[in-house]
């Protein structure tokens, strides 16, 4: 079984194009966003954090296209 790779949120904002305090938010929105530990140690599950982007953050989709993720 493969390892489910995780990046936290200075590499997502990266990965994005998008600042690390946006993705903070996403962590209190009424869906949150896949993620695993709290405050600084929060990480995020890269592939389902991209689907959740996809379906929950529609300014994001164009940025995810541009850079291959979906």
């Amino acid at each position: 079984m493969s390892e489910i790779e995780h990046i936290d949120k200075y590499q997502m904002s990266e990965l994005i194009g998008v600042p690390p305090r946006a993705i903070c938010r996403w962590l209190r929105a009424k869906v949150p966003i896949p993620h695993v530990g709290t405050g600084h140690q929060v990480t995020f599950p890269k592939v389902d954090a991209i689907a959740w982007m996809v379906e929950h953050v529609p300014l994001v989709r164009p940025r995810l296209e541009e850079r291959g993720l979906v």
